[in-house]
């Protein structure tokens, strides 16, 4: 088993393009243009396993490489793509999150065969059909509501201004307490005719997802859109507990809306004498600020006291945190207990307040300094055991009934929930030279030798030396990639060998007097002598040539390897004799590099090929597109750097696939690449004012990564300099995460912050409290509370969510043979290892299922947090887990059965309209809770 390698949605940012997620396709559409029809791209909503949704988009350029394989309902494995944030400016967006995907030329697509975290068919983000009317306004968003069907018209034929034949389906939708007109045009309208018809069961409840607004004849309506999707009496929560409420008879009235009354003012001995009439009716309540009525307004606490010390005594009020942080309960909680005894006593647990000792944080207003009030609000309290009052009293007071209102130690949780640090690789360059300069080499060169070293000397010493890279070769290099089709290129020669008279004379003198030999030529040889000759011609040999004709290049000839006017030819007299490496002194390579600085001057003069070497820049994954002439190529882009200056690259089909797999084996990064023999070209574009250098590949050009070479070690030297300090390096390789015990967990320092360690634990305790969940909003995702059962969100201009995201939240003891720590286990990895979501219901105990986790072992992923190294918190986050089944059936506990669905579960209802042929208006059953898996809880139990 391994951990869950797909990204959640809410993780996506625009810092890199090789992500891999694993959704759902809810909803697949494709965008026309109204005015001239012309086809734009394929638009998708996508719903990852932990109900959060997105919107990808195809453009028309790349949609033939993916409509075939993308169909509505199906989980796909998605990745290499490019993740934006909206601008703002954009209008009917199917989903409120933030950011949305691109699909490009590199992205892959694919069908999961996978077993893996269930995905439901279906997420929808509900809205109050009486917050529809403020809405209206805001053309940025579709919606998703739900309604129970009446008065229902039938389906009208009429010719419209522009004399267009047209349909229209008209109905409306009430939730109990508002109600909303529905109309459906064309073809649409007509298939929701046909569906409504059909059902029998009554009454119709119906979810209208990705819904327009708007408003006809100044009244407001909901309308289709290429997006929208309709599903009846679906098994969904929302839409059971509309169809439950619609049996009370007064569902269906209509409800009569008040204008905004203004309060009347009034002296204290006029309130006291008023009568039953201005008691409020229905139980509602008007915000005194913003004028909006709340028919369930959240109560809070309010408690006046009378505290005192050695000094003196004064009055304190204690607001709502408070006294929710010395009880630990709401009002809501207080009230069902006394709705068991006398409601109308006095709690007993706010009398338990007196006579006890509190440190507090006051509040010092200025009525306060000027006496004109003496009463002071309490801002923190804690009892007089604890040491320390939270920090929380240095922020500002905030909303009780706000996401915010937390804890600092629970913000910062949630915080570091949130976001994740991208640390950037960092990759050198090297210096700026003409064409025919080398890398200066400096003196801790390791090819450095001293003037009085003998050549039997040196000899010895490079066999051990070779002997030893050969060695680090097979675990740290990765070998030259590519294959000449020729046999012609990358060969070392070596003419006739004399004999040194002297073997004891210095070397620095020998390499001078054979310097001439330190040379590169082109080779070719014939098709029709090539199986002479092939065994033996092998890259990397080195061969003695005798019997060869050598021919100056003619003028008309390009792209010639090396910089030179001659080149050798076999003939069928031509000999060809191996030795071996250790007898010879040859470079494996020689290589005339060129400046990328450069390049310009070279740019499309197609005589001589170049060598090139830099860092890695900016790889970007594998393509597969179609050319001009219908042809189906593959693409690789990166881009090398030496500090000073930057180049794109292009690679195409073999050696763009040689790259890819060599980027997966390097083990040394940032990569130093050595791209021999490439195509210098330039081209200008609209988006550039001047010529862009560009490196591509010929049948000759081939490359080498992290290479044996001294200038590529030079190279890896100048990194630390600042001028690489402006390059940001990302690689394919995955950052390797440390093993580690509990004791070695507890004593790590501060450069682990933001890090993520692996250990392996058995689970020994889950803590029963009363917060082993928590909810979300299913817009932004982020946590929100309940007050007094009802949920709103700030974050999102203080909506209302009718149908809020109900998550896990454990926590857990641990141990291994060197300690105990404890571990949150949020909803994603709750949900791996129990294979279901939170119980809908509201359930103040936590549920018996969570036993079956206990005394299991466990390998968890294990962020680590500052406080957890600054603060010596023993409290660990963990964002991945999965069981070690050899190590728990050792202790002879029975395998929890495995409830995750496969990943290709079938697709649900819904349609789009592109193909009216195959619609589908059969509603899936949503399934939030698997009951299989509760049964299996009693049991235990």
């Amino acid at each position: 088993m391994s951990f869950n390698n797909f990204s959640p949605i809410t993780k996506l940012n625009a810092s890199k393009i090789k992500w891999n997620i694993r959704v759902r396709a809810q909803a697949v559409w494709k965008g026309i243009t109204r005015e001239t029809k012309e086809f734009r791209g394929i638009n998708m909503i996508l719903v990852d396993d932990s109900r959060f949704r997105i919107h990808a988009f195809v453009s028309a350029r790349f949609a033939h490489l993916f409509e075939k394989d993308l169909e509505e309902g199906q989980i796909y494995n998605i990745s290499n793509f490019i993740v934006q944030e909206y601008t703002g400016v954009e209008f009917h967006r199917c989903v409120r999150f933030e950011k949305h995907i691109y699909f490009a030329e590199y992205t892959k697509l694919a069908k999961s065969l996978e077993l893996g975290l269930r995905i439901p068919q279906c997420c929808f983000d509900f809205f109050d059909l009486k917050d529809l009317e403020k809405m209206e306004c805001d053309k940025r968003f579709l919606c998703d509501v739900a309604g129970i069907v009446k008065d229902e018209t039938e389906l009208l034929d009429y010719v419209n201004d522009n004399q267009e034949q047209k349909k229209q389906k008209k109905f409306t939708i009430t939730d109990g307490r508002s109600a909303v007109k529905v109309t459906f045009f064309d073809d649409f309208a007509e298939n929701v005719e046909n569906v409504l018809k059909k059902e029998k069961n009554y009454p119709i409840a119906i979810i209208i997802a990705s819904a327009k607004i708007g408003r006809f004849l100044d009244e407001l309506s909901l309308t289709n859109y290429p997006a929208t999707r309709l599903y009846l009496n679906t098994n969904h929560d929302f839409v059971q507990n509309l169809k439950t409420r619609a049996k009370d008879p007064t569902f269906y009235k209509d409800m009569v809306v008040r204008e905004d009354e203004h309060p009347e003012m009034m002296t204290v001995k006029d309130i006291k004498q008023l009568t039953d009439k201005y008691i409020a009716v229905n139980e509602r309540f008007r915000c005194g600020k913003c004028g909006k009525y709340y028919p369930w307004p959240p109560k809070r606490f309010r408690v006046c006291l009378i505290g005192c010390d050695s000094t003196g005594g004064l009055a304190i009020m204690l607001g709502d945190r408070e006294v929710r942080k010395l009880t630990g309960k709401t009002v809501f909680d207080i009230t069902l207990d006394q709705a068991e005894g006398d409601e109308d006593k006095f709690p007993q647990v706010i009398k338990d307040f007196q006579n006890k000792y509190y440190k507090m944080v006051l509040k010092i207003s200025a009525e306060n300094v000027t006496k004109e009030s003496d009463v002071y609000e309490a801002i923190d309290i804690a009892n007089e055991g604890e040491e320390n009052l939270s920090t929380e009293a240095s922020l500002s007071i905030s909303s009780p009934s706000a996401e915010d209102d937390n804890s600092v130690i629970q913000m910062e949780f949630n915080n570091t929930q949130t976001s994740m640090q991208m640390t950037p690789m960092v990759t050198p360059t090297v210096g700026k030279g003409s064409k025919n300069t080398k890398i200066r080499k400096t003196p801790e060169s390791e090819d450095e030798v001293p003037d009085d070293m003998c050549i039997s000397t040196f000899k010895n010493m490079t066999k051990k030396k070779d002997k030893m890279i050969d060695k680090k070769k097979s675990q740290k290099n990765t070998p030259p990639t590519g294959k000449s089709a020729t046999k012609e290129q990358s060969l070392s020669f070596c003419g006739p060998q004399s004999s040194i008279e002297n073997d004891h004379i210095s070397l620095n003198k020998y390499q001078k007097n054979t310097k001439q030999k330190d040379t590169r030529i082109h080779g070719f040889v014939p098709g029709n002598i090539i199986d002479k000759h092939e065994m033996k011609l092998l890259e990397g040999n080195i061969c003695s040539i005798s019997n060869f004709s050598v021919k100056d290049y003619k003028t008309e000839e390009k792209f010639r390897c090396i910089n030179s006017d001659k080149q050798i030819i076999f003939t069928t007299y031509t000999n060809v004799k191996t030795f071996h490496e250790d007898d010879v002194l040859i470079a494996k390579n020689i290589f005339d590099f060129y400046d990328l600085g450069d390049l310009s001057d070279i740019a499309n003069q197609n005589v001589f090929l170049t060598d090139v070497i830099g860092f890695i820049e900016k790889d970007l994954p594998l393509a597969k597109l179609i050319n001009k002439y219908g042809q189906q190529q593959t693409q690789i882009k990166f881009t090398i750097v030496d500090g000073r200056n930057s180049v794109n690259v292009t690679f195409w089909d073999s050696l763009a696939e040689e790259f890819e797999a060599a980027l997966y084996v390097a083990q040394e990064f940032p990569i130093v690449i050595i791209i021999a023999s490439a195509k210098i070209t330039s081209w200008q574009g609209t988006n550039h004012p001047t010529p862009q250098v560009e490196i591509s590949n010929v049948t000759a050009t081939k490359f080498y990564m992290n290479y044996d070479y001294h200038d590529v070690a030079n190279l890896r030297k100048m990194l630390r300099q600042p001028m690489f300090a402006k390059y940001s390096f990302t690689t394919q390789a995955e950052e390797k995460i440390e093993t580690l015990s509990i004791a070695e967990l507890r004593n790590l320092g501060i450069n682990y912050i933001e890090k993520e360690v692996i250990c392996q634990i058995k689970l020994n305790t889950v803590l029963e409290t009363t917060y082993w969940n928590f909810y979300q909003c299913p817009s932004c995702y982020k946590e929100i509370e309940p007050v007094e059962g009802l949920f709103k969100c700030y974050r999102c201009a203080d909506r209302n969510v009718p149908y809020p995201y109900k998550n896990w939240k454990l926590s857990v003891e641990a141990e291994d043979h060197s300690g105990r720590i404890e571990i949150v286990l949020m909803d994603r990895e709750a949900r791996t290892i129990l294979g279901i979501y939170a119980p809908t219901k509201n359930e103040e105990n936590m549920p018996s299922i969570v036993k079956l986790l206990e005394n299991r072992y466990y390998t968890v992923k294990l962020e680590i947090k500052r406080s957890n190294i600054e603060q010596k918190s023993f409290t660990y986050v963990a964002t991945g887990i999965y069981e070690n089944p050899a190590q728990t059936n050792e202790t002879g506990i029975s395998e929890t059965q495995n409830l995750n669905e496969s990943a290709t579960e079938t697709s649900g209802s819904g349609y789009h309209l592109d193909d009216f042929s195959q619609l589908n208006f059969q509603s899936p059953d949503i399934k939030l809770k698997n009951k299989k898996k509760r049964s299996l809880g009693n049991k235990k139990k």
